[in-house]
Formats: structure tokens, sequence, C-alpha cells
């Protein structure tokens, strides 16, 4: 997918830069990954990678934690992390070379990018959903005592929290619930709102309902503002994705790997049994803007282990976004235009990833 002979950065126009390197693959490379990876000719040199995050969430707090634990340089790559505004606000920065990854939620505007032709892959995916018994929605406490809001469709008009508005990661899984009782995403207001903001409007009544992930949720539940809603979350809904660059995958392997090792040695720990390490909580708190008691309320977070992307959940949401007239084009994406898998499956072979 990306032994491409020029690479493609795109604001308002694309145009062509330079030409693409050969070589043969990296040690230690799995079989058959020579058409995803080639080999750069600094790899000697100290690789430093850029990569974009938001807080706020635990996917956008995966680098921070392995930042700093060390984990990204016992890889062997220096990492300089830049806060984006949100999880929407990765895919230009990535696809026009200001950085090298990001963690995005996948939205219209990734999907539309792509399409376009801009020069960035989802390499992984980091917002993973199991089969729990906690709904996807929440609605407020006071709708649901009174009776006014009792079913899907009595949501219909109301206001909905969705962080990233309409044609975002959570704008899918708002989708999704409604889909799944009958009801259409086209007939709510969505809001676009932080996952901590969505709980200060959910206590002050500025929304009505909101998509709202623990730890978020069992917070809204605490103070009494809000309740599940809905049917059981469905597993395997992947939303949330690490983005590289093509010039990273392209020209500088080595250190896509190695980011790609730190990340799944997080998420595999934030996913265990050392979630409630003290250290691991302090820098959630800090960065979530949420209480440990809250945080260990919640119990350790779900990573999908190798943070493999994961097809189905990608075409749907194409398929989404399209029914919502979010995305222009008419024929779907298929899912190799989309992701590259390679790095995940690299990183879930490699052994001591398991280790804190």
């Amino acid at each position: 997918m990306h032994a491409k002979s020029g690479f493609r950065v795109a604001i308002a126009i694309v145009c062509l830069l330079g030409s693409g390197c050969t070589g043969s693959p990296p040690a230690g490379m799995p079989d058959g990954s020579a058409a995803q990876h080639r080999a750069s000719s600094n790899n000697d040199v100290p690789q430093v990678v850029r990569i974009g995050t938001y807080l706020g969430s635990p996917p956008g707090v995966l680098p921070i934690l392995a930042d700093q634990k060390g984990y990204f340089k016992q890889a062997g790559v220096e990492v300089q992390l830049t806060t984006l505004g949100g999880p929407q606000d990765g895919m230009i920065p990535v696809a026009t070379g200001q950085l090298d990854a990001a963690i995005a939620g996948l939205s219209a505007a990734t999907f539309a990018g792509i399409e376009r032709g801009l020069d960035a892959t989802v390499v992984a995916t980091l917002g993973h959903q199991s089969a729990t018994d906690e709904p996807a929605l929440v609605v407020r406490k006071d709708l649901l005592d009174n009776g006014q809001v009792a079913r899907m469709a009595d949501l219909r008009g109301r206001k909905i929290a969705a962080w990233g508005g309409p044609g975002s990661a959570a704008a899918f899984l708002v989708a999704r619930a409604l889909r799944e009782e009958g009801q259409s995403v086209t007939g709510v207001e969505l809001v676009n709102l932080t996952f901590p903001d969505t709980v200060a409007a959910l206590k002050n009544g500025a929304i009505d309902a909101a998509y709202l992930p623990p730890p978020f949720s069992t917070e809204a539940a605490a103070q009494g503002s809000a309740s599940p809603f809905g049917k059981t979350r469905t597993s395997g809904f992947q939303t949330v994705g690490v983005l590289y660059s093509g010039r990273l995958i392209v020209e500088r392997p080595a250190a896509a790997r190695a980011v790609m090792l730190g990340l799944v040695r997080a998420a595999r720990e934030l996913s265990g049994e050392h979630f409630a390490q003290p250290e691991n909580l302090a820098i959630l708190s800090a960065h979530m803007r949420v209480p440990v008691p809250d945080l260990l309320a919640s119990g350790a977070l779900d990573f999908d282990r190798d943070l493999r992307p994961e097809s189905d959940t990608l075409l749907d949401m194409q398929r989404v976004f399209m029914d919502v007239r979010a995305l222009a084009y008419q024929a779907p994406l298929p899912f190799e235009r989309l992701a590259d898998p390679s790095f995940s499956t690299y990183a879930a072979e490699v052994p001591g990833t398991n280790t804190p």
C-alpha cells in the first residue's frame, strides 16, 4: 500500500514531493511485510517522531503515559508530543507533514482525506469497545425519572453530545445506538462537547443525552445527573485510531515500529492488572480531568490487545458517514486503502510488550 513513487500532501490542492526509497525488509520484521516497510538509509541516527494527541480521554492519554514511563525510549525512539484541539484534529497535520503521527478520532474527515489522496493511513485502533452491560448512551436522569424519555424514539429532536460533532467517531456511536432501535441520527441535534464538558452539561441541563464512555459515565452517574440508556454495547467498535504519515512509514520504518511498540505496551498495561498502579492513575487523572476514585471505580481500560485496525468497524463507519452525507464520494473505499495493520502485527510478535 505504501510502496509509492511519491508522497501526496494536500491542504487545498495535492502536490507531488520526492521519490520513494527502496531496500530490503528491516531485521526482525514479520515475513511478507516488505511492501509496507522499506529500509531507511539513516536508521542508525536517533529518531525523533512528532506525535499529536488530545487530552480528556484514555486513547489521547496513551502516548503521554508511554512517553512518561519511558516505553518509547526503551523501544528506541524519541517523541515530541503536541496537544491537538480534539480527536478530529489529527488528519491534516499528519497528511501535510507537520506531524509524523497522531491519535485521532476516525471521523468523516479521515475517510474524505484518504479518498482525496492525503498521505495518512490508519495503523492502529485505540477506542475498543467490549461487550459490557453498559449501554452506548446516557440520558439526563430527570428526563428518565419524569418519563419524558422512555424509549429511543423519545430522543428525537433532542440535544445529544458527541465529541467532534457530526461526522465524528462519537457521532458514529450515537448513530449505531439509534439505528439498533430503528431511529436515525438525522432526527437529533448533535452537540460538540468534550467528555469532561459533557459531564458538566448533563448536570446543568444544557444537553439531554450523550455518548459518554467510562470513566466519564461513571462520574455522571455518581453525580446523579445521568443514567445509561439503550441497548448494551456490541463488542468490536474501534473508533479512535493512530494515523501515520506516508513519510514515516516509508522513510523511517524503524521509528514507526518503535512508536507502535510503545503504544502497545502502554495499552496492554492499562488493560490489565497494572492499570491501578499509582503512577498510571496519576497520569490518567491529570490529563483526563477525572478523579482517581472514579478511575478506580471504572476499572481497567479496554484496548484491543494488539491495537489492530478492525475492518468491520472502519467499513461500517464509512457507510454511516455516507448515509448522513458527511462524505461526498459515492464508492466506498476498501479496507486496504484505509488501513495498514502490519505495524500492530509486528508489535504483537515482539517479546516483552507485556512487561511494565
